[in-house]
């Protein structure tokens, strides 16, 4: 479990599943209301599994990195900020690193002025979504939502064409 949280935290808004690892994050914030403590920045909580039992492996914390959203493929952890950058950003976290942190995280794909990750505002579902070969990444441009597609393989991103609606 993840005992240095409480109720106003918001644990578990956002979650990702791979395998037998699980990323849960705190929402800084989200709550308030009598008994409520605002915590000093975000946090993400690595949890793995050995047969039916969770175990809390690593919490990642950091007052400067806010976290929209999170994903995992293998051992990186995705991670969705608006924190430099008011439109978001996508970034990722090697975890298979000894005393990783937030702060490590690097810049995945450069998004174009005109250019907000969806769902930064808004309770969106499935803004980012680890696939078996690909990451893909909710964009809206002028109001018109899209998707990127991050290829793991090779890190290259390519903007997927949605369907229109009744088309």
């Amino acid at each position: 479990s993840a005992n240095d949280t409480n109720v106003c935290d918001g644990l578990g808004v956002e979650v990702a599943l791979s395998g037998n690892t699980l990323i849960a994050s705190t929402n800084r914030g989200l709550y308030t209301g009598a008994g409520c403590t605002i915590q000093n920045g975000y946090s993400v909580y690595i949890f793995a599994r050995s047969g039916i039992t969770w175990s809390r492996q690593q919490k990642l914390h950091d007052s400067n990195v806010d976290v929209s959203d999170v994903a995992i493929h293998g051992d990186t952890l995705y991670i969705i900020s608006s924190k430099e950058h008011s439109n978001g950003q996508l970034l990722s976290l090697d975890l298979s690193k000894p005393e990783v942190s937030l702060r490590d995280a690097k810049p995945v794909i450069r998004l174009k002025d005109d250019e907000v990750i969806v769902g930064l505002t808004l309770a969106d579902a499935l803004t980012l979504s680890a696939a078996r070969d690909a990451l893909y990444l909710k964009v809206s441009v002028n109001g018109i939502d899209g998707v990127r597609r991050i290829d793991f393989g090779t890190g290259q991103a390519e903007t997927v064409p949605m369907p229109m609606p009744g088309t």
